[in-house]
């Protein structure tokens, strides 16, 4: 079973519901999750102080590296942290198999990877929008076939095939 490590190290989520939504979805697809709970922090407008979420990010270096990271969700926020990672362990990490998925405000932790290392990691899906999306009903709505599709050919046999029809 492939494991799924949550980081939240942008805006707190705005709902409850999604990324428990996103969580059950993932979980029901054969993926264990870990650090679900920091899908629940808030400080001011952000999913933990600033601290709380740099310690987050640094500690994924520490990971088994069959796991796959994926942030909660973007917003805003990640910038402040910048000075603070360690990018050279996050790198390793990354060459050791870790592989690392999101995007919006996680690009840019992707492009400070990709400019201080050379490290590569996954412009992807996230838990709330792409896993936990609810519709006006406040129903989850299921993930999209496509993005499914492609995430797990990136993440479980690290390729990804597509065509541009004309």
């Amino acid at each position: 079973m492939k494991s799924i490590h949550l980081i939240a190290p942008s805006g707190a989520s705005l709902d409850n519901k999604s990324p428990l939504a996103g969580i059950d979805w993932l979980e029901r697809q054969s993926f264990a999750l870990q650090n679900k709970d920091c899908v629940q922090r808030v400080h001011e407008r952000f999913a933990g102080a600033d601290e709380e979420r740099l310690a987050e990010l640094n500690n994924i270096a520490a990971l088994d590296p069959q796991t796959i990271v994926m942030a909660m969700r973007g917003g805003y926020g990640l910038h402040r942290l910048l000075s603070g990672v360690n990018w050279d362990a996050i790198a390793k990490a990354i060459q050791n198999g870790l592989q690392i998925c999101g995007h919006s405000d996680f690009t840019v932790f992707q492009l400070g990877l990709l400019a201080k290392t050379g490290a590569v990691t996954l412009a992807g899906p996230m838990l709330n929008y792409d896993f936990g999306r609810v519709g006006d009903d406040g129903a989850a709505v299921v993930p999209d076939a496509f993005m499914w599709e492609h995430f797990q050919n990136a993440v479980l046999h690290r390729k990804l095939e597509y065509r541009v029809s004309a």
